[in-house]
């Protein structure tokens, strides 16, 4: 993942982050009718846990999960995202 990140072209990195600010769905979500896993890191500062939670409430029947991590859980909290999504997959 650092490689990735590393060779990334820094101007579209940078357009990239920008559009994910910039995009308000707030509003919207509640359209989201298929099951869903919204997971959170404990220690996220850019998508917090209110940011999940508050997806959690607003998607029908979304599911929740926060772990012990920042902003890449999966990486940083590997067993227990992978024990989570499984979980998710096979309910």
């Amino acid at each position: 993942m650092q490689s990735m990140l590393e060779n990334a072209n820094p101007a579209g990195y940078i357009a990239n982050c920008a559009a994910v600010r910039d995009a308000d769905l707030r509003q919207t979500v509640s359209s989201i009718k298929v099951t869903t896993l919204v997971v959170s890191g404990t220690h996220d500062p850019a998508t917090t846990p209110d940011d999940g939670r508050f997806l959690a409430q607003q998607i029908p029947g979304a599911r929740y999960v926060e772990l012990p991590a920042a902003h890449i859980s999966n990486i940083e909290s590997q067993a227990a995202f992978n024990h989570e999504v499984l979980s998710f997959l096979l309910s």
